[in-house]
């Protein structure tokens, strides 16, 4: 077994531990690196509530800037609503707007820091949405998810769960009806056997939990039965005012992962050896401020090839008017038509597939360019925050 396959199963064991061995593990995750928060604050400490007679809390892990975007159209859909964020921000990743952060590294201080910041938590919010089944208290509820939940019920909180995508979608029931899934990996299986437990986990966190559950992609209906879709936000700008591609040969093709495996870049840059006649650029990741600019030299974003799902990058393609190709199979497919009553605006097809669809484009440019209008109307309808807090209110019983 590999070093990297090692620290995967060792991983898998620590997220399969029950509640009194899995405290004790993240107890001595964090505490002896607590010294590295040891000068934060409880964000609210010596403020008053907000006004609002809604106040809602999103937090901690606010991936892709989701949570502030959820935030953000809440409280721009609702006079009686202010919506927060608040961040567990580690050394590494995309830096995203959110109203508050604390280093993550907070988990392992003391009780009564976590107690001060659950009091402050309790007092300022009407809602609190959890984020992945990750612990916002650290060890004053043994780094139990549920237990914080109901902690936070009982002193009269509406609480939910939101789930983004690995932190619940099981590797080994996503796999059984896609052989492009990189959850076949053999050389990463000690990885795999982590996701599958972690997701697992919070397979179990999700099904105990009575009250609401949203999840962002539509392909995690099959992971969280009970939840809502509630889709992700990305704001129309600048992604709207960037030029319009002028779709001639060649065609010019980004792809920009933010996981090369999970979106299965191998195979993509195999089959682009083979097309030399298109303009491919397989971007390096880059910080999000620089993301508008490398769409702008594209006509088409090819986006993953290993899930069947879409988020903020296709939308983001979308909302600049680029023909968006991807995986995007038949589980996708039924579950936006079942969620929205419309065809999702992505062309289908394999890795290996996509030279084909792009000469066809070049010799034919009708397609692509029907397709990108498609996708601008479809990403302005759906993805602009008016049904995400449409959604989230009526899930929370707001809409009478």
């Amino acid at each position: 077994m590999n070093l990297a396959n090692l620290k995967g199963s060792i991983r898998a064991a620590q997220y399969s531990a029950g509640p009194r061995a899995h405290a004790w593990i993240e107890t001595m995750r964090w505490v002896p690196s607590a010294r590295r928060a040891a000068d934060a604050r409880s964000p609210w400490s010596g403020t008053a509530p907000a006004q609002a007679p809604v106040r809602v809390l999103i937090a901690p892990a606010n991936f892709a800037g989701q949570a502030h975007a959820w935030a953000s159209a809440l409280t721009s859909a609702r006079p009686d609503i202010v919506a927060q964020t608040w961040t567990h921000t580690g050394t590494a990743g995309f830096d995203f707007p959110s109203t508050h952060r604390t280093p993550r590294e907070s988990a392992g201080l003391s009780r009564a820091w976590q107690r001060e910041v659950f009091d402050d938590v309790s007092r300022h919010f009407t809602h609190v949405m959890l984020e992945s089944g990750r612990p916002l208290f650290g060890r004053l509820f043994g780094f139990e998810v549920l237990a914080e939940a109901e902690a936070l019920r009982e002193r009269g909180v509406n609480v939910s769960m939101l789930w983004h995508g690995t932190d619940i979608r099981r590797p080994l029931v996503e796999r059984e009806h896609n052989p492009a899934s990189p959850f076949w990996d053999a050389h990463k299986k000690g990885h795999i056997r982590a996701l599958e437990a972690r997701a697992q986990r919070n397979g179990h966190i999700a099904a105990a939990w009575d009250g609401p559950q949203f999840f962002t992609t539509p392909d995690l209906a099959e992971h969280v039965p009970h939840g809502t879709w509630v889709p992700v936000v990305v704001p129309q700008s600048p992604w709207r005012e960037l030029d319009a591609p002028p779709w001639v040969a060649p065609l010019r093709v980004l792809h920009l992962p933010s996981n090369p495996w999970i979106k299965n870049s191998a195979p993509l840059r195999a089959a682009a050896a083979a097309a030399p006649d298109v303009a491919w650029n397989f971007a390096a990741r880059m910080p999000s401020a620089e993301v508008p600019a490398a769409v702008e030299g594209a006509d088409v974003v090819a986006d993953q090839f290993g899930l069947h799902l879409y988020g903020v990058a296709a939308v983001e393609a979308m909302h600049a008017g680029r023909a968006v190709v991807s995986l995007a199979g038949a589980p996708l497919r039924d579950a936006v038509q079942r969620f929205t009553g419309e065809d999702l605006p992505v062309a289908a097809c394999e890795a290996s597939q996509v030279p084909e669809l792009i000469t066809q484009w070049q010799a034919d440019g009708s397609q692509a360019r029907e397709l990108a209008e498609r996708g601008r109307e479809f990403a302005a309808r759906w993805h602009t925050g008016t049904q995400t807090a449409e959604r989230l209110v009526e899930a929370w019983g707001l809409d009478d």
